[in-house]
């Protein structure tokens, strides 16, 4: 997660406004995200990675849709190569889910997703030249809150 992580690039915030706890749960609650600087000589901080979806976890934690969008994305340029070069039919398909699943399996053990499963990889039936692949992730959620209950 990005929560708490120093900036890099960013030396000081500036500036005569000084909000107090409450309001910044406030702005953070509406879905800005917050640098600040604790003290003079502190790094610049995350105060919480949300982004402006707050409609649930998986939209709201930075952290999570940019590792949702990378695998996203090295997964479509990993299987851009079979475009236009071969022709949809089953041993194409059997590649296809080869490829995805092996790609998976190496972003689990990197750690990117705690998990992953290939649920489909078939042929689009309104349009034949299009394979459909329906992939199932496991992220990884960040760890924002610690609640303490003390029993006396």
């Amino acid at each position: 997660g990005f929560t708490n992580f120093p900036v890099s690039g960013i030396v000081g915030v500036v500036g005569p406004e000084k909000f107090s706890r409450s309001q910044l749960n406030v702005i953070a609650g509406g879905g800005t995200y917050i640098l600040w600087q604790e003290a003079p000589n502190a790094s610049v901080t995350c105060r919480h990675q949300v982004s402006t979806d707050l409609t649930s976890i998986e939209h709201r934690e930075r952290s999570i849709t940019r590792s949702v969008d990378f695998v996203a994305k090295f997964l479509r340029a990993a299987v851009r190569r079979y475009i236009g070069t071969l022709n949809v039919n089953d041993n194409f398909l059997d590649t296809i889910g080869t490829t995805i699943n092996g790609l998976l399996q190496f972003l689990v053990e990197s750690g990117v997703l705690n998990g992953a499963n290939l649920n489909n990889v078939i042929q689009d039936t309104s349009n034949p030249d299009t394979v459909i692949v329906d992939i199932t992730l496991e992220v990884a959620y960040p760890a924002n809150y610690i609640k303490i209950t003390l029993d006396v």
